[in-house]
């Protein structure tokens, strides 16, 4: 069979095993050519290909949900479910979603970006299907990474009391991104290593006729019995199963088929490798996490960045060398956050949480609360899950951590749920913070020497993307600053747009005043400052709603103000350019405005 011909998984339902394998060399293939144009997630999709082939074998999507943690690892399921040929426009603008997206497929029931989701959408479909008198089955797949967050332990909580169906696929390749870390990453460790149960596993595997199938499980289950102990799933009432070869067609579609007969939940540890049949990305599953169009023959070369990661990183391990009180925090992205060279020069100093942004935020308040100084080191749009930890525990108790917020405003390819275009508004709304956004290096890096001795909570907000010099001295980091040229329009922004305006400005007349402290508003002094000005227009990259924009506007209304920001709602993925013109963001449109030939409002 090509691959070609799947347009449904219901055309894999009579391969034989060799058939399967066939097709799984096929989509290897294919996903490597694909990726390789397009860019995307390669290292964890070539890891599950057969796992996918599995699942959609054993199991009868749509009617029986299948459920992708994150979906960054669910191409393979893109590819049987119809969408093979949108495959070239995979994460461009007008394209296929990088992740998983219900109004895309019937075949996504459930969509997310974020972590750790699963599990609890499972719970949901479970409760909901059996209330509307379905019979159909639900399996969630879950990496060993997300498995380390709270949503994860909460709704495992609850599947384990409820005593139905369900299977949890747990997709052990032993990293999220990077390493995984913690307790329960110790304990999938050891049970990987349960030699005693592997080996007799080995050994007894028969030639399974009609009819001895089930028998031969329950014996499996008494060895493994024998040579383990029990799981923290058993002891939250979920049987446990494995750990078995995730690269194995045939040996995981017998055990699914066994376990789908199981008449409570059940969890199949899989293990599988990421990169699995090119050799580059075995060797460094990392670096070809994320990839961008790249040569399949020459590999990717690790460049020497100078992004807002990488500065940030350099400059906060510059800082805790003279300073034994700084500490780094990171929720599994330490090398994606710039931290990496912190975590290799001082490893005590840095803790990795795991998937737990919420335990992030509460731990280094009190951190902060007994005398140390802690970096929270995160993405914009991972930061929301924290957000009552923001006020609840970080902002009532005015801690002096420092949040260093990777990823602010629009990010691109990965779409909707990485787009950093709400913290301003949900940053605006935590008392007593105080929210800074640089424009470039020589910003950042005094924004980070200034916030050493900040009193209170801190929050410094910057983009992806290249971190260039485009003022050589900041001056004092806590003010904001006034770039005049006479004119009688004055624009006011901050941060992602600043590079644009600045350039803008070098064609027409107009004022332009960096607005680098969010918050809190010094509004006597912009009272001062906008007397002497005919048109006041705010560019900014986030949603209206929240936004400095929509304050500023509310504050000053006999001033007329004009906003161009984001419309409120959700951002697909595209290039950041393209994003801009669509938002009306670009240099030409903001240009209109400015000399009065096109007004932009998100409220109009």
């Amino acid at each position: 069979m090509k691959l070609s011909s799947i347009t449904s998984p219901k055309d894999i339902k009579e391969c034989s095993i060799v058939e399967l394998e066939v097709l799984a060399a096929q989509i290897r293939a294919f996903l490597l050519e694909s990726l390789s144009k397009t860019g995307g997630h390669l290292s964890s999709n070539l890891g599950t290909v057969e796992l996918t082939l599995a699942l959609h074998r054993v199991f009868d999507a749509p009617e029986d949900r299948i459920i992708w943690d994150v979906g960054h690892q669910a191409y393979t399921h893109k590819i049987l479910t119809g969408r093979q040929e949108s495959m070239a426009t995979l994460r461009q603008f007008g394209g296929l979603s990088g992740f998983l997206k219900c109004r895309e497929s019937e075949y996504d029931c459930f969509g997310a970006g974020h972590a750790t989701t699963s599990l609890s959408s499972l719970l949901g479909f479970m409760i909901a299907d059996k209330a509307q008198g379905k019979n159909n089955y639900h399996v969630a797949v879950i990496g060993d990474g997300a498995l380390s967050g709270g949503m994860a332990f909460e709704a495992m909580n609850m599947i384990g009391v409820r005593k139905e169906q369900a299977m949890i696929i747990l997709n052990d390749n032993e990293m999220s991104i990077g390493r995984n870390v913690g307790g329960l990453s110790s304990k999938l460790n050891q049970i990987r290593n349960q030699k005693g149960y592997l080996a007799i596993k080995s050994k007894v595997k028969p030639q399974l006729r009609p009819g001895l199938t089930k028998a031969i499980a329950a014996m499996k289950r008494s060895m493994r019995g024998l040579v383990m102990s029990s799981t923290l799933f058993e002891d939250l009432g979920i049987r446990y199963y494995g750990p078995i070869d995730g690269h194995d067609l045939e040996g995981m579609i017998e055990i699914m088929k066994d376990l789908k007969d199981y008449p409570g939940p059940v969890v199949l540890h899989v293990l599988t490798k990421k990169g699995k049949g090119y050799p580059a990305a075995e060797q460094d599953p990392n670096l070809y996490h994320g990839v961008g169009p790249f040569d399949p023959q020459k590999g990717i070369k690790p460049e020497e960045k100078c992004d807002f990661s990488t500065v940030f990183g350099k400059k906060l391990l510059e800082l805790a060398r003279g300073n034994e009180k700084i500490f780094a925090i990171t929720a599994a992205m330490a090398d994606g956050t710039g931290l990496k060279p912190f975590e290799h020069e001082l490893p005590d100093r840095i803790i990795d949480v795991g998937i737990a942004e919420e335990s992030a935020l509460t731990m280094s308040t009190a951190m902060a609360l007994a005398g140390l100084k802690p970096y929270v080191a995160i993405y914009s749009t991972f930061l929301q899950r924290a957000f009552d930890q923001m006020i609840h525990d970080m902002a009532l108790h005015q801690a002096p951590v420092v949040l260093c917020i990777d990823r602010s405003g629009i990010v691109g390819a990965d779409g909707e749920t990485h787009q950093g275009i709400y913290d301003t508004a949900y940053l605006g709304i935590v008392p007593g913070l105080t929210v800074l956004a640089p424009m470039d290096q020589p910003e950042l890096e005094a924004m980070l020497e200034a916030s050493v001795d900040f009193p209170t909570p801190l929050a410094i907000k910057y983009p992806r993307g290249n971190c260039s010099v485009i003022k050589d001295n900041p001056g004092n980091i806590l003010e904001n600053v006034l770039y005049e040229k006479g004119g009688k329009t004055l624009v006011i922004s901050y941060g992602t747009m600043m590079e644009s305006l600045l350039k803008l400005q070098e064609e027409i007349d107009f004022d332009l005043y960096n607005h680098r402290v969010v918050f809190p508003l010094r509004l006597e002094e912009l009272k001062e400052l906008f007397k002497g000005y005919e048109k006041i227009i705010v560019v900014e990259e986030n949603i209206y709603t929240g936004s400095l924009a929509e304050k500023l506007k509310a504050e000053f209304c006999e001033n007329n103000i004009q906003t161009i920001t984001l419309k409120d709602g959700f951002l697909e993925q595209g290039s950041i350019e393209e994003l801009r013109t669509a938002q009306g963001l670009d240099a030409a449109s903001i240009k209109d405005v400015i000399v009065g030939k096109g007004t932009k409002s998100n409220l109009e």
